[in-house]
């Protein structure tokens, strides 16, 4: 049984991870590929030998595939999403998803629950599938702190009608464009069920974030982790979390397949064994095979799965959350 999917966006994360993915899976069909810049549109429609579609067609080739996928930034998707809802089509939308929780309820109340998810690849990571098994296994005891450091010097626009500097009408700043994931990964790893914002310092300009500093804390199995986020596009130094157990420190940094240091009494090593049990991913094209496959094989049977809509609430209230303390 193939899949038909539609293409809605023709960036870099669609040119790059997407396409290339979705043609290695045999049940996929990509059927055609729209974008507003219609030389991206041509071009890519052209390497994949599929349709390049234009504006006023959109609402037609909805109608022949069985999910969109919307590769949009933030504040420029609403119309298309509503579009694929009014047809029936499923989505899956990438991130960030939406910028407050009632966003985030207003998409998810357009589909049924199964029929839209959001694109946090990372959770099939290995490293991360590895840390949440030590979280639930208890092995090292409590987990009290987490620490997420990203620090990448970057002040490339793009230009001043880039999305990156434009938060209001489209999507903008680091943590939406990249600290995303690592927020949503602790939210994961540790089965959070709320989120509090302590403290937020942040350098911004014209509302877009370069710099952050925030302190949280986790409700998760009827207890508190303190979390601790540096984020920033005016540093260098490295992305990775530390994990502050009862009995060890866990480093994690951001490759899929890099190893896990632990530091427990009198004993440092890393953890280069399979611990994680089920499907993981060793490296990024591997995640997006995987996110990918998992979703159209649950569309099948009508299931939601751990990066649906309906499980990734917590990581848009923090956005929200952030974005109202600023």
């Amino acid at each position: 049984m193939s899949i038909n999917i539609g293409i809605i966006g023709a960036g870099k994360i669609v040119e790059n991870s997407h396409l290339p993915v979705l043609k290695n899976i045999k049940e996929a069909e990509i059927k055609w590929i729209f974008d507003l810049d219609s030389n991206k549109t041509i071009s890519l429609a052209r390497a994949y030998k599929t349709e390049a579609v234009k504006r006023e067609q959109l609402k037609d080739f909805i109608d022949k595939v069985d999910i969109c996928l919307i590769a949009l930034p933030v504040g420029a998707r609403k119309d298309y999403i509503e579009l694929c809802a009014e047809k029936k089509a499923a989505v899956y939308v990438e991130k960030p998803f939406a910028r407050s929780l009632k966003e985030h309820y207003d998409y998810m109340s357009l589909f049924e629950p199964y029929k839209i998810c959001i694109g946090y690849q990372r959770r099939f990571y290995k490293n991360v599938q590895d840390i949440k098994s030590i979280f639930n296994s208890g092995l090292f005891g409590r987990l009290k702190k987490i620490e997420y450091v990203q620090g990448f010097y970057d002040l490339k626009s793009g230009g001043v009608n880039n999305f990156k500097t434009d938060f209001q009408s489209k999507a903008g700043g680091v943590i939406l464009e990249s600290g995303i994931h690592g927020l949503d990964q602790i939210l994961y790893i540790t089965n959070a069920n709320d989120i509090d914002l302590i403290d937020y310092k942040s350098i911004r300009m014209k509302g877009i974030d370069f710099d952050n500093i925030f302190k949280s804390v986790i409700s998760a199995d009827k207890h508190k982790i303190d979390v601790e986020c540096k984020i920033t596009r005016l540093e260098s130094f490295g992305h990775y979390f530390k994990y502050f157990f009862e009995n060890a420190i866990i480093t994690q940094f951001d490759k899929p397949d890099s190893l896990i240091n632990i530091q427990a009494e009198n004993i440092n090593f890393h953890l280069n064994e399979n611990i994680s049990k089920g499907s993981y991913a060793k490296d990024i094209d591997e995640a997006f095979y995987l996110i990918w496959n998992c979703f159209i094989e649950n569309i099948k049977i009508k299931e939601t799965v751990h990066f649906s809509a309906s499980n990734s609430l917590l990581t848009s209230k923090w956005i929200e959350l952030l974005n109202n303390y600023a």
